[in-house]
């Protein structure tokens, strides 16, 4: 999915590379299957395709729809809730750091993990 939107953007895959600060043949790589794509490069690769990550986690969802956990829409729910949270108080919000795109990776997969969590408690109790 991230490689057609590439190719609908009218970016080189060498332009998304240098533009999420990869060398250049990262993302070939990836698509390769030599190396797995990082997640924080995968919000990068979004936020330069201006392709909401809730949207993509959505759509990769729904094409895998028939084996998901549900983990992928549970952290597009996540993303989309901090995004509309912060929306309010920046609403002209500057690009995300490395590090502040990473810590609300962080965050929204802690509070995944502790919903399944306690999913898992009560499910295992009844």
């Amino acid at each position: 999915m991230l490689q057609g939107a590439i190719r609908a953007s009218g970016y080189t895959q060498t332009d998304i590379d240098d533009r999420i600060g990869r060398r250049r043949g990262y993302l070939s790589h990836v698509f390769q299957r030599r190396v797995d794509l990082k997640l924080i490069d995968l919000l990068r690769a979004l936020e330069v395709l201006e392709i909401e990550p809730r949207r993509f986690f959505a759509a990769v969802t729904a094409a895998s729809a028939g084996g998901s956990s549900g983990v992928l829409q549970l952290l597009a729910d996540r993303l989309d809730w901090e995004a509309a949270r912060a929306a309010p108080a920046q609403p002209a919000r500057p690009p995300a750091t490395d590090a502040a795109l990473e810590e609300r990776v962080k965050r929204a997969l802690r509070s995944i993990l502790s919903q399944m969590g306690e999913r898992g408690v009560a499910s295992g109790s009844g």
